[in-house]
């Protein structure tokens, strides 16, 4: 089977962990089923230098002038990235430069079946641009098409019309693919408000499964830890609000915050003005490995977003035994339960230090064992790979 992927978003060097979770699960999906060829459609994505900026002239001549020719890049025996370049720009000009996306995605398309034999599917992540360009694509070959979407939330703002209504080219790539996936519930019954000729499938996202646990946190700080990119829309301003508050009741408890992001500084910044450095650490973005070893080092995992569409840190907290805290709305309304966590109704500081305190008090009542077993069984490779693997059979 060949399975040709298209993702919205995926690792560049200018922003290294934007859609890293696409490349990641390729991997894990060849890695899990070696009968199964992935190719991967690259154009640029998130990739600074095949962005022109309007106000960036001379900025713009720089980076046609050293555009980088097409490419292919051998990631497994059964996966490799193929590159054509497109430039992306406003998309009040031309739509991003769509037309340019679809014919690098077709190049890439044609050197994958070059490599690798006639494609079977294409798969692509998330709606606009890649559903839109792998609708164009199975027009042009025939090939079916599956559409996951990640959005959180669905639809952003930017993908409608001035009625509110989903643009008709996002709406008609959506309903007239093969299958949808969603990765959530919530998020299911939000393109379900949008697009109601295509019902959904919920499958969730899923990751490689962690080393034993071996838990070794301290006994005289209870420590959490924060998995999350520094945005405005992962609420960690409110987070430090409702820290400042629980602080004031339990001085023995830390918070180590994983991730970076446009705010990091400014966030930084508003823990020195709440007082609250002695508890906190800031990290930075810190690899996989060593995020391993930071949640060894932690009793549990907290993240109150305002939405996430999944929300890959809870399930990467679940896999080495930790409960979580989080919002009451998308991702974790599928994820967190009374095994696995606590939930907060709203992102307020004072609900959300409420439940600090609670998760402090009320640590033990959770089985390290139970966790990583319900996380084994609903996000592991074993658990998922195989439903993803059946959408793909159901198209041949």
């Amino acid at each position: 089977m060949n399975i040709f992927i298209i993702p919205s978003w995926y690792p560049s060097e200018s922003n290294p962990l934007n859609g890293i979770f696409v490349k990641e699960q390729t991997l894990l999906m060849a890695q899990h089923y070696p009968d199964i060829n992935f190719g991967i459609s690259r154009w640029g994505q998130n990739d600074e230098s095949f962005l022109l900026h309007s106000q960036q002239v001379m900025r713009n001549i720089r980076k046609i002038l050293n555009k980088q020719t097409a490419f292919d890049h051998l990631l497994l025996e059964n996966v490799s990235e193929f590159f054509s370049p497109a430039y992306s720009w406003h998309q009040s000009i031309t739509k991003g430069n769509i037309k340019g996306k679809i014919k690098a995605c077709l190049n890439n398309l044609r050197h994958f079946e070059q490599k690798f034999g006639k494609a079977d599917i294409i798969h692509a992540h998330v709606s606009y641009p890649a559903g839109y360009i792998a609708q164009q694509l199975s027009k042009i070959t025939g090939i079916p098409y599956v559409i996951t979407e990640h959005m959180a939330p669905f639809p952003q703002k930017y993908h409608l019309t001035k009625t509110g209504t989903l643009k008709p080219e996002i709406l008609e790539a959506i309903n007239k693919a093969h299958k949808v996936i969603a990765v959530s519930a919530d998020l299911k019954k939000m393109m379900r408000q949008y697009c109601v000729y295509n019902r959904p499938l919920v499958i969730p996202n899923f990751i490689q499964i962690a080393p034993p646990i071996k838990k070794a946190p301290s006994k005289k700080i209870f420590r959490f830890i924060v998995l999350s990119g520094m945005i405005e829309r992962k609420a960690i301003d409110q987070l430090l609000n409702a820290i400042d508050i629980a602080t004031k009741s339990n001085k023995k408890i830390h918070f180590t915050l994983v991730g970076d992001g446009p705010l990091l500084n400014k966030l930084e910044q508003k823990g020195t003005d709440l007082n609250l450095d002695k508890y906190l650490t800031w990290t930075g973005f810190k690899p996989r490995s060593e995020i391993t070893n930071l949640l060894l080092e932690s009793n549990a995992h907290i993240l109150v977003s305002h939405y996430d569409s999944f929300g890959v840190a809870y399930i990467e907290a679940m896999a080495m035994g930790l409960p979580s805290i989080a919002a009451a709305i998308g991702g974790p309304l599928d994820i967190i339960d009374e095994n696995t966590g606590v939930l907060v109704k709203e992102v307020k500081p004072e609900l959300i230090a409420e439940k600090i305190l609670w998760m402090v008090d009320n640590y033990q009542q959770f089985e390290a064992k139970t966790i990583r077993k319900s996380f084994e069984e609903r996000f592991s490779v074993e658990a998922v790979a195989p439903k993803i693997r059946s959408v793909y059979e159901s198209l041949l």
